[in-house]
């Protein structure tokens, strides 16, 4: 995965994992787990110890690594940004949205795990806000997730975007929201310039072979790839 906006910045590396990886859910506490994800990072040259791995809970809390507290777990926090160099911000998705943020004015990077839950509260907004208060020098990527082809939803979630008539598609008698294009709204409203947000497109439902995807799976244990970015490695 590749976003034009981030190429001609050396120092930033960013991507994410794939299902031939292996699931990279940690919470789901297998050891397998904790090495296909030692493997994947060191083929990438990030040692494990850079990772900065938050506990996900479809909140709206924005860590600041590097500014608030960083002794012990992260706990509850969905957002994810840093000044500091050779830290590497991880989420896990599967299904949900990896945002990725970067300000090269003050060499922040930032990370969210965006589900409807977190794009109903605002997070990727909220992320953005603490990177910077000038919201025309940020660029954001939005990686792959659930698009509007197999987000089916009823009429209570309807309900939670009813702001967003334009996210909202009708085919027959099933609606479908178009979770990334709410994302792209959210971050214009709050100043972001249009030429800097990019979105990958892939839907995970969609690339059975690439991705994990939570709703098309169903699985008993969840099954997740790790986004990552971080600056200076």
């Amino acid at each position: 995965m590749r976003f034009n906006l981030f190429k001609k910045y050396r120092g930033l590396k960013y991507g994410i994992s794939e299902k031939r990886d292996g699931s990279m859910k940690l919470s789901a506490g297998s050891p397998k787990v904790s090495a296909n994800r030692r493997r994947f990072f060191i083929k990438r040259g990030i040692p494990i110890g850079l990772l900065v791995t938050p506990l996900q809970t479809h909140s709206s809390r924005v860590f600041n690594y590097g500014a608030d507290r960083t002794e012990g777990v992260i706990i509850s926090a969905d957002g994810l940004i840093s000044k500091l160099r050779n830290v590497v911000l991880t989420v896990s998705v599967a299904d949900c949205f990896p945002v990725y943020f970067f300000d090269p004015k003050t060499a922040t990077v930032g990370l969210a795990h965006c589900g409807w839950r977190g794009i109903e509260k605002k997070l990727p907004a909220k992320v953005a806000s603490r990177i910077t208060a000038n919201q025309s020098d940020l660029l954001v990527g939005i990686g792959p997730g659930i698009q509007s082809c197999h987000f089916e939803v009823q009429s209570d979630l309807l309900e939670k975007f009813s702001d967003y008539p334009e996210a909202i598609l009708k085919r027959g008698h099933k609606s479908f929201i178009d979770l990334s294009k709410i994302i792209r709204s959210q971050l214009l409203a709050l100043g972001l310039k249009p030429e800097n947000i990019e979105n990958f497109g892939e839907c995970t439902y969609c690339q059975k072979d690439k991705y994990f995807s939570f709703r098309r799976d169903k699985p008993v244990v969840t099954r997740t790839v790790v986004a990552y970015i971080g600056l200076g490695l």
